[in-house]
């Protein structure tokens, strides 16, 4: 490629994130200033149809109007009754089926439309790409990419997500998932002691807790709990039912007899929570709520969450399932990643952190910016191994599948020579004691160690030991072949 700008998005149920790899690694606004863009598409009442932030707001003029919630939507299996039915509550109810494939209908005045999931996403993208578009002026328009998605998205759902960003104009050089991706971000790859990680995301409608181990420069996926029904939303939906019953109190108007005023006050409360985060008060107003009413409000801090203190306790039993289903401890948890917007909100950071008091917090980073900066990072590492000429990526890596052990003359003692996901050719150095009266020669037998398991794969002799020695430095070589090649110093 001849640029060498390269990208990183995630994708989301709600919102949609890019950042840039070029002169420095950054996240990037789109038109409105936003550095998260919602994943909306709504139709309007002329047939035509827009998405990002336009779509949210116009949403709350007409829910039938608009595609929400895309992944749930791409991963629905339509010929599942149950699937479809849970689904379609999340997506407004406006999914139904054609055949055995889904479609969004959506209506709009006197106009209607249906859309694909692969559609809506499409759409996202395109829009995703036009902001990749005004940050970097050169006239390819075919930008490498590194997309991050859940643990759960299956392969089918990717492949959805990868060709619909093809067709945009984005070459697909990965698709990682999210806990990857939060690792990535926070560089956790540089730390030369293992450590294990565990990364807890929370969407606006579903959580993932995730424990990870990172060391010899690879990361691995411990376990995995997922919850789609706990999200942001709940703690907008209490800021909603706050403000409908203040506005009831107030001028004896029920807003919940109307679902335009509902989907505006859900609009002006989740603004509101979003305040509530960075600051300790927040002002509500709302214009012509209801017949015409409007609607001014003070709220503190303190005040919302007291509000959602019932509801915490939901968000730390993924963590108390994974710890369980993955066999951890809490002491064996050394590093904590929060993101997902709903992690922005202090009082509920400081719940989760408290779980795992030796833990140390990684910070520095935007909650809902994380994944797709830890996309980008891994998208400047691979875009630079990327023959774009052959279409082929050149990064083969060898690596030992399990410790090799030594042992010495028989003797039952080990000697560990290398650890599982050593890449070779590698090379190391022990010292042992040695009896050359006893034996001219020293004999190593060689073992594959899987768990406390020993398979023999060869044994090695070597015999330019010094005489009279009582111990000896010897050196290993593993060739890139996996040959073993043992050396007296």
């Amino acid at each position: 490629m001849a640029n060498s700008a390269c990208f990183g998005i995630h994708l989301g149920n709600t919102n949609g994130c890019i950042a840039l790899s070029k002169d420095k690694v950054d996240v990037i606004a789109n038109e409105a200033g936003d550095f998260v863009t919602p994943a909306v598409l709504t139709l309007l009442g002329d047939g035509s149809h827009v998405v990002g932030l336009p779509a949210k707001q116009q949403r709350c003029r007409n829910v039938k109007a608009s595609a929400i919630n895309v992944l749930q939507s791409v991963s629905c299996d339509a010929s599942n009754e149950e699937d479809f039915d849970r689904v379609n509550q999340k997506c407004g109810g406006n999914l139904s089926r054609d055949g055995d494939e889904l479609v969004y209908n959506l209506e709009r005045d006197e106009e209607s439309k249906t859309f694909t999931p692969q559609a809506v996403v499409e759409e996202i993208l395109k829009y995703i790409h036009s902001i990749a578009d005004h940050s970097v002026r050169i006239e390819e328009k075919t930008y490498p990419v590194v997309m991050s998605v859940p643990t759960f998205l299956g392969e089918k759902s990717r492949q959805v997500l990868c060709e619909a960003a093809q067709k945009v104009g984005f070459h697909v050089l990965q698709v990682i998932t999210n806990p990857a991706s939060a690792c990535l971000a926070y560089d956790v790859l540089q730390d030369t002691e293992p450590c294990n990680i565990l990364v807890y995301r929370m969407g606006n409608v579903s959580t993932e807790a995730t424990i990870l181990r990172a060391e010899d420069g690879f990361l691995t996926i411990k376990h995995t709990v997922h919850d789609e029904n706990l999200g942001g939303k709940k703690f907008t939906d209490l800021m909603v039912e706050y403000i409908a019953k203040e506005f009831y109190q107030k001028y004896k108007l029920d807003p919940n007899e109307s679902k335009k005023t509902m989907a505006k006050l859900f609009q002006h409360a989740e603004n509101t929570k979003h305040i509530l985060s960075n600051m300790q008060t927040a002002h509500i107003f709302v214009e012509s709520l209801m017949d015409g009413v409007d609607f001014s409000h003070n709220i503190s801090r303190a005040r919302y969450e007291n509000l959602f203190a019932s509801i915490v306790p939901l968000y730390k039993k993924p963590l108390e399932q994974l710890l369980a289903e993955a066999n951890f401890n809490i002491a064996d948890i050394h590093k904590i990643i929060l993101c997902g917007g709903g992690m922005k909100i202090p009082k509920l950071k400081t719940e989760i952190t408290s779980m795992f008091p030796n833990a140390k917090l990684l910070t520095g980073l935007n909650e809902d910016e994380v994944l797709a900066l830890g996309c980008v990072k891994q998208a400047s590492i691979i875009s630079k191994q990327w023959n774009h000429d052959l279409d082929v990526m050149d990064m083969e890596l060898n690596f030992l599948p399990c410790d090799i052990v030594l042992q010495q003359n028989g003797s039952d003692t080990q000697i560990e020579a290398f650890k599982a996901r050593t890449l070779i050719p590698a090379y190391t150095k022990f010292t042992s004691a040695i009896d050359t009266k006893k034996n001219k020669n020293v004999v190593f037998d060689i073992f594959e160690k899987k768990s406390d398991e020993l398979t023999k794969i060869g044994q090695i002799e070597v015999n330019d030991v010094a005489e009279d020695a009582k111990e000896a430095e010897f050196s290993v070589k593993i060739d890139s072949n996996g040959v073993a090649i043992v050396v007296a110093q």
